[in-house]
């Protein structure tokens, strides 16, 4: 289930955010609070199978996994040495 942002909020929601609690393989060498670039209006509420954390009007899912499926809010490819380190990473996984 996704959720829309808070009409409170600007949305989209454009630019560069913090991760942390980084739960995964999937951000081996990423440092919490690393920042990573969103284009987004919706956002998944954290659950069980959150692995990572943002926060924009509160905090949100900014990665997800389940078995071997993995999702992400953010765009890895325009995140910079940040995103390259996530994308390369999930091809080890």
């Amino acid at each position: 289930e996704v959720v829309r942002f808070s009409e409170d909020l600007k949305v989209p929601q454009i630019g560069w955010n913090g991760i942390h609690e980084l739960k995964s393989p999937l951000f081996q060498g990423i440092s919490e609070h690393e920042y990573i670039y969103l284009v987004h209006s919706y956002y998944a509420p954290l659950s069980e199978e959150t692995i990572a954390v943002s926060d924009y009007g509160g905090a949100y899912s900014a990665a997800l996994a389940r078995d071997n499926f993995y999702g992400v809010q953010f765009h890895p490819e325009k995140s910079g040495k940040a995103g390259a380190q996530i994308l390369a990473n999930f091809l080890k996984i």
